[in-house]
């Protein structure tokens, strides 16, 4: 399965795509939302993928987009992400791969901290 750290943004995304049994980061990219390129890059996903995600603002579009593709929407506490990540140059996304596992969140409704949660 590919694990995306997604570090949302109001205008744009930037991600960090790993494969999950080797934790190869395969690409790392800046993705638009209201160009559409977003919607077309998780459309073009073959097979379900797992999106980890700080908890954040107004992301209903988003998971509602990653339900209707059977990806997996995963949110995690901001504070123990950061925590989690060794002091380098790396984007929230890199950290979001490689810090403390986020929960799933529950379909229609944003999960806060680390609350186990069913799609």
């Amino acid at each position: 399965m590919l694990i995306i750290g997604c570090d949302f943004h109001t205008r744009y995304q930037q991600i960090a795509m790993a494969e999950e049994t080797t934790g190869e980061v395969l690409l790392e990219r800046r993705l638009d939302h209201e160009s559409g390129e977003a919607h077309a890059f998780y459309r073009s996903l073959q097979g379900p993928v797992r999106v980890g995600i700080e908890a954040t603002g107004p992301i209903h579009w988003f998971e509602r987009l990653l339900g209707e593709l059977g990806h997996e929407l995963w949110i995690g506490d901001s504070g123990k992400i950061r925590a989690s990540e060794v002091r380098k140059q790396k984007t929230d996304a890199d950290a979001i791969i490689e810090g403390g596992p986020p929960v799933p969140a529950r379909s229609g409704s944003l999960q806060v901290g680390l609350c186990k949660g069913g799609s």
